[in-house]
């Protein structure tokens, strides 16, 4: 593993810097390119909604003819090839089209690579998947504090640039990752659709499916409205790395938690307080102190809501499907979920406000309690 330690962790790096790019900031770059809040909330639903569809066939393509890595090097080029016609997209549908591209081939690689890196690591060394996957979080942080300084000094319009050489670096350091040797499971006699129909799955993908749709304006409009509210550009990065911060932490003790809480009470805390920081945004965005809090929350509204929902995933699905399971996360949290989200916060931006569309956003994380509580079991968590 120490040979391979390095490239997977600049791998993750460099995945999650393009993540800082697309999350706080390219909401700012198509308001600064002319478009309202509508066609913005439409063109960022577009790169949640390739995640539906993306991980899935990608990750089925994977298991079916093998050769991981070579599924992530050809998507992490096309991706960065298609990355590049953002920069004569003038037009909403140039535009669109662009994003459609380059995030239906960038989104499959993450899954596929998460697997990959769980079979290098092995079951005696998934301690370190943490030590690996916490190089993700630091891309992110230095990319968003890196970005919101040089927009500051310059123009958010040397984004595009910015993220161009992310998406090359990408596709370079997955030419330095091998396949694993992966162990040959017994097939199942349960299908992959027979395991989705199943009661207690139905319920955790209707949670899952709320709990990312009430994130939906967070991450669409979260940075447009700290704008609004008179925030700098260095002040917003500042907020989003406090967020990632907080979930590194989390995913370093996760384990810790889980033993001692318990998953059931670990997800639904977390739903609860997803509603709480939406409504401390609502409400009180204009002090700075409570807009610290509510971002130090993302340690448990995504940090602990992703480590609980995987651990679920690895119970609910047979290591056969695991890498299906793990898809199906993706397309219905942060496909379904994000698509939906930033559709409804664009279309209501301009006529609910940041806090009327925020209130309304934190219903759905409540309802996401309620059904958790009322329908799930927890002596299968």
């Amino acid at each position: 593993m120490s040979k391979t330690f390095w490239p997977i962790s600049g791998f993750y790096f460099f995945y999650f810097s393009i993540l800082g790019v697309l999350v706080p900031y390219w909401g700012l770059y198509l308001k600064h390119l002319g478009f309202n809040a509508v066609q913005i909330g439409q063109l960022v639903a577009i790169i949640s909604l390739t995640k539906i569809v993306s991980p899935m066939l990608w990750s089925w393509l994977s298991d079916r003819f093998g050769h991981t890595m070579r599924m992530v090097r050809l998507s992490s080029f096309v991706s960065f090839i298609f990355f590049c016609f953002v920069f004569v997209s003038n037009s909403y549908w140039a535009m669109a089209w662009s994003i459609l591209a380059f995030s239906f081939f960038w989104n499959a690689t993450l899954p596929q690579f998460e697997m990959n890196t769980f079979e290098h690591l092995g079951k005696k060394n998934l301690k370190q998947y943490s030590q690996i996957r916490v190089w993700g979080s630091i891309g992110f942080i230095v990319t968003v504090i890196l970005i919101g300084f040089l927009t500051e000094q310059q123009s958010i319009s040397i984004l595009p640039a910015i993220s161009a050489v992310l998406f090359f670096m990408l596709w370079l350091m997955s030419l330095k990752v091998s396949d694993a040797i992966t162990e040959h499971h017994v097939k199942n006699t349960q299908g992959f659709f027979a395991i989705i129909k199943q009661k207690q799955v139905m319920v955790l993908l209707a949670v899952i499916l709320l709990s990312q749709l009430s994130h939906g304006a967070y991450y669409s409009f979260f940075s447009i409205y700290l704008e609004e509210t008179g925030y700098s550009e260095t002040s917003i990065g500042f907020f989003w790395s406090l967020a990632v911060l907080a979930e590194v932490f989390v995913f370093l003790v996760m384990h810790h938690f889980i033993s001692t809480i318990g998953v059931h009470r670990l997800l639904g805390l977390s739903l609860v307080l997803t509603a709480i920081r939406w409504l401390m945004i609502a409400f009180l965005i204009d002090y700075a102190v409570i807009v610290l809090i509510a971002q130090i929350l993302h340690a448990a509204t995504f940090g602990v809501f992703h480590v609980v929902i995987v651990y679920i995933v690895t119970q609910y699905f047979s290591p056969n499907h695991k890498s299906l399971g793990q898809a199906l996360y993706v397309s219905v949290g942060f496909g379904i979920g994000g698509a939906v989200g930033a559709v409804l916060a664009g279309a209501k931006w301009e006529s609910w406000g940041g806090e009327g569309v925020f209130f309304v956003f934190s219903l759905f994380s409540i309802l996401g309690v309620w059904i958790f509580y009322q329908f799930a079991d927890y002596k299968k968590l």
